[in-house]
């Protein structure tokens, strides 16, 4: 009986094979690979040519040319980068190999995420399926929105990890939202997602372990950094200015 037990603690947390989150990304991803039909694209990829041209985010919009240009409140540089770099390398078939990157590594980073719930091999592919042709209206627009949906699904999987971490040597969780949070809003405005998921996780730490747990402590100095960096770049205050109502701004 003794011997038994670390043979069942070792067990995998859900069943099916190894890769098929992966597999089924792949197999989804072609849904995504439609005619890019925003017209907000171009001008993404305007002014990730301006910020590649002029190596600095525009705080007025260049491209005003029958009105007086106004301030600019969370222009999406980094994603605009993205977005033109693909584009100066592969022409318009760039933006769709962009669309078929992103969708599916959204799609894999859902699947993986309930795996790390527990959900089985039938339920995982499932839900990746749904949120595929649930999602694919949006991720086929070929704008900033499709790093950000990544990005969210990338910070409940980091969630999901940092709240199983009992001894706290997981780092990897914490490594994603002390990098990825700090310029967040210079890729969407989900950014306000992602702080809500490292700030909900560490308050679930503080209160099922205690503010003295290294999980907890460690959760606790990565969102007083995310906070102290928010406070001071402008982006961010932009971002909580659109969000509230106090200001226009430029996210897609």
């Amino acid at each position: 009986m003794t011997g038994s037990a670390p043979a069942a603690e070792a067990e995998p947390r859900a069943s099916g094979a190894r890769w098929l989150e992966l597999l089924v990304a792949l197999a989804c991803a072609p849904i995504f690979a439609v005619a890019v039909k925003s017209w907000d694209v171009w001008w993404h990829l305007a002014t990730g040519r301006y910020i590649a041209a002029q190596h600095r985010i525009p705080d007025t919009d260049p491209f005003s040319y029958t009105m007086k240009g106004e301030p600019w409140r969370l222009v999406n540089g980094v994603a605009d980068l993205v977005l033109y770099g693909f584009h100066a390398a592969l022409g318009v078939a760039g933006l769709v190999v962009a669309k078929l990157v992103f969708g599916a590594l959204t799609v894999l980073l859902v699947g993986l995420g309930a795996r790390r719930l527990g959900a089985g091999a039938g339920l995982r592919v499932a839900l990746m399926i749904a949120v595929a042709l649930l999602l694919q209206a949006r991720l086929s627009l070929a704008r900033p929105l499709i790093l950000g949906a990544a990005l969210i699904a990338a910070g409940n999987l980091a969630a999901l990890r940092l709240e199983e971490d009992g001894d706290g040597k997981d780092r990897a969780p914490l490594a994603f939202f002390a990098l990825s949070l700090p310029i967040w809003p210079l890729i969407h405005g989900t950014a306000i997602v992602g702080l809500a998921q490292l700030g909900l996780v560490t308050l679930v730490l503080v209160m099922g372990r205690g503010a003295g747990a290294r999980s907890a402590r460690r959760a606790l100095a990565c969102l007083a950094w995310v906070t102290v960096v928010a406070a001071a770049a402008p982006f961010w205050r932009d971002l909580v200015a659109v969000a509230v109502g106090r200001g226009g701004g430029v996210t897609a």
